[in-house]
This record gives C-alpha cells, structure tokens and sequence, in this order.
C-alpha cells in the first residue's frame, strides 16, 4: 500500500495544530512573521541579547512561549477598551493583556 506525500504546508499546518505547539522551536523568519517584522529586526535584536534565542552553533531558533512570554514583560501602555472588551467577548481566545475588572470599563 503507497502513503500519500503530503504537501509542505500540509505538513505545516499539521506542525501548527500539534499539542505542544507553543513549544517547538521557530526559524529567525518564522519569528519574524509572528511579530510582523524585519528578519533584520529579529536578528539585531538577538546580536543585542534583547530577544530570548537558543544557539546551536551558528544555527539560531527561538521557543514561542519564550517569545510570548517576552512579548508580555515588554508590554507598555495600557490596551485599548475595545481589546479589553473583545477578550471578555471572547475567554477562549489568548490575551497578553488582562482584562479589566468587572464595572470598571
């Protein structure tokens, strides 16, 4: 019996919806379409140790609860109403932000 092949982004999309998800390593570019910006962006920020990275030689990946996680301690500011109320709209979906107390919006 032949398995079927399956295409890259199937087996991207597979990789995605894994347990465990938030834990497996991501490529500078990866990094880079989850924080929507530069690979040059990224990159000065791990030559500058700004951004959390593991280093395997000269190979560089990074663990997305660690860039969640460092998203969270440099958050400034505080979210706008309509995030605050669209994540009391929405518990199952992740906020960086804790919602506001009840009566307080």
């Amino acid at each position: 019996m032949m398995r079927r092949q399956q295409d890259p982004e199937e087996r991207q999309a597979g990789k995605r919806d894994r347990p465990g998800a938030r834990d497996r390593l991501m490529t500078t570019q990866e990094v880079a379409a989850y924080l929507h910006c530069s690979v040059s962006t990224v990159r000065r920020s791990v030559l500058s140790r700004k951004i959390p990275h593991y280093r395997l030689g000269k190979i560089v990946r990074f663990r997305r609860s660690d860039i969640d996680n460092w998203l969270t301690m440099h958050r400034t500011g505080e979210p706008s109403p309509e995030l605050a109320r669209s994540a009391l709209l929405n518990p199952d979906q992740l906020s960086l932000f804790p919602a506001p107390p009840v009566g307080e919006a």
